[in-house]
Parts: structure tokens; C-alpha cells; sequence
């Protein structure tokens, strides 16, 4: 389970990490509550890396600006986290499990929004030795504190980037990733995620107003990235990966059922998951379903031609993904 960035930084917080001062508001009229000086950096709460390169971070000089950035930011997500802004040269570091190897791997170096680019150092920690102030002896304090965060809460990655050193380091940003056996310790799932994880199915609720289904994890973000770039939010996301059975299609769907958005965009590659096996498990949900959300679906490749049949009346169906974007977009107008 991945984390929002107000919820890792709770957790910094919990294990004495600094953090800069900070808000999390949903109406606009919170922004007058605020007691922290300008400039402030407001940044849209979503589950997506690169939030910068993609617009959702904003930063505001004055009380128009920020009104402005709130309302646009809005569009993207309902909560946004408003900060002082800290500048000053900024750091990378992470922990993470690397499987193969059955270490942890910690990361380190210069940080910003193009970190890809840069060249982290690397080094390999024995789960049975622990972190040891010789792997980073110049950030032991503060890299001490973040490894106890990593073990404690069952993370599989905790990422700070940037951070920047005060009197102490400071992180500006975190992302974390929950073991999914451990994550009702640190956010109760809603009733559709319960009833999700109950089925097997990999579901995440968010805030926006058109339910995402793909059969893999990055086919969900590049769809839900390319909504995003259309101006349209995403209120939830399902991974169908593996999944050739209409019963558990159908009850991906009734999940679905559960939440308040406006479109559903089914987008499927037909490989090992049939398009025709989609088909049917949306054909079952329709039958039972309580709300009348529009169905979009992409489909393409192994059985597509046989789904497009079976569901000329209940969805609109197209192979084209960015026909399938327009067409989310019409719907929700």
C-alpha cells in the first residue's frame, strides 16, 4: 500500500524526523487559517511520483496566489498540503528490500526532481547486522531514525526526496510503500477496499471521479497519468493483473459499486487477461449493479473483437487508448 505524503510524514514525525511546518486542508476557505508565512508551497495529494514535473506542486507568494493554485489543485485532488518553504541544497535517501539479493538497499545522494538522472550511491545491508554507522557515517543520526521507521512499520521502501540540512536534516517530501499484510495498522481501509482485499483484488480509493480498472499496475498509472493530463481525477484504481475470471472481474466492479464517481474506464491489453473474459465479468456486474456510473472501456488484443459484441449496449467501447481518454471526457461533462 503506498502512502500519501501527509500520512509519511506523520510517521517522520512519529519517529523524530523533521519535518517543515505544514497543513492539510480540503476547502478554500481553510486557507485563511493558516499560520505560516509566505511564500508556501502547496502541493496536491495523489498517489503519483513526479508531481512536480506534472504540476501538482505550486508554490505561493501571497493570499491570491494561493486561492488560485488551491482552485486548480483542486481539480486533481480534495485534500492539498500547504508548507513553508525551505530552500538549500537538496539530498536523496531511501531504504528499500531488494528481493534477489534478500538485503536492504540503501540509497543516498544529491536529490531534486530529476534524481533519475543523478548517480546515487549504493550500499547493501545484511537484515541480520542492521544499519551500522559505518554504512553512512556523516547522516548516521538521521538515517538511523528513518531505518527504525523502514522495520518497524513492515515498509518495503521509504524514500525522502529532498531533504535539507538546518540545524538538522529536514524532509521535504517522502514517499513510503506498506507491506499490504501490515497496512491496516497505519490507514483503515474503506468499505471497498475491505471488500476488495476480501475478493483478492488490488484496489486503491482515492478522491477523484472516474474508477480506473487496467490489467497491470503501470498500464494504471499511464491511464491514470493521461486523465490527469486531461484534467480529469481519478477516484480509484484496480490492478487486474492476471485476472481471466468474470466472477472476480465482476467483483472488481462491485467495488466500484461502492464509491461515488461519475465514469469507470476499464483499459485492457489482452494478453494473458481476454478481453472476452472482461466482458463477461462487466456483463455480470450490470446485471446486480445499484449505481449507473458510464462504463468506458479500451479494449485490445487476445479475444477484443468477440468483447466488443457482447458489450455494444452496455459500455462505450473502443481499442484506442486516447479515444478512450475523449471519451471519459465526454461522459463526465
Amino acid at each position: 500500500m503506498h502512502l500519501y505524503e501527509y500520512e509519511a510524514k506523520r510517521l517522520l514525525k512519529k519517529y523524530g524526523i523533521a519535518v517543515p511546518q505544514s497543513k492539510l486542508i480540503k476547502k478554500i476557505d481553510e486557507l485563511d487559517g493558516i499560520d505560516i508565512p509566505f511564500p508556501w508551497v502547496m502541493k496536491a495529494q495523489v498517489l503519483e511520483g513526479g508531481r512536480g514535473k506534472k504540476g501538482y506542486v505550486k508554490f505561493a507568494h501571497d493570499m491570491k496566489d494561493a486561492r488560485e493554485i488551491f482552485n486548480n489543485l483542486k481539480k486533481i485532488s480534495k485534500k492539498i498540503l500547504v508548507e513553508e518553504m525551505m530552500e538549500g541544497e537538496e539530498f536523496y535517501i531511501s531504504f528499500m528490500i531488494d528481493r534477489m539479493r534478500r538485503e536492504y538497499l540503501l540509497m543516498y545522494g544529491e536529490g531534486g526532481v530529476n534524481v533519475e538522472e543523478m548517480e546515487l550511491k549504493r550500499t547493501y545491508i545484511n537484515p541480520l547486522i542492521g544499519f551500522r554507522k559505518y554504512h553512512l557515517p556523516a547522516l548516521y543520526e538521521f538515517a538511523s531514525k528513518l531505518y527504525m521507521l523502514f522495520r518497524k512499520e513492515n515498509m518495503l521502501m521509504v524514500e525522502i526526496n529532498p531533504f535539507v540540512i538546518r540545524d538538522e536534516p529536514v524532509a521535504l517530501d517522502a514517499k513510503m510503500i506498506v507491506d499490504d499484510n501490515y497496512s491496516k495498522k497505519l490507514r483503515n481501509l474503506t468499505r471497498a477496499e475491505r471488500f476488495a482485499r476480501k475478493n483478492g483484488i488490488s484496489m486503491v480509493e482515492l478522491d477523484g471521479e472516474v474508477a480506473v480498472l487496467a490489467n497491470g499496475a503501470g498500464l494504471a498509472m499511464a491511464t491514470m497519468d493521461a486523465l490527469a493530463f486531461n484534467g480529469i481525477s481519478t477516484g480509484a484504481f484496480i490492478d487486474l493483473t492476471g485476472a481471466d475470471d468474470a466472477e472476480r472481474i465482476a467483483k472488481a466492479l462491485m467495488a466500484i459499486d461502492m464509491i461515488d464517481v461519475r465514469a469507470v474506464l476499464i483499459n485492457i491489453f489482452g494478453s494473458i487477461t481476454r478481453c472476452d473474459a472482461v466482458a463477461d465479468g462487466i456483463i455480470k456486474y450490470v446485471k446486480s449493479r445499484k449505481k449507473n456510473a458510464e462504463i468506458v472501456a479500451r479494449l485490445t488484443g487476445r479475444g477484443e473483437k468477440k468483447a466488443r459484441n457482447m458489450l455494444e449496449d452496455i459500455a462505450k467501447i473502443t481499442p484506442d487508448f486516447e479515444e478512450a481518454i475523449a471519451l471519459v471526457g465526454e461522459v463526465i461533462k
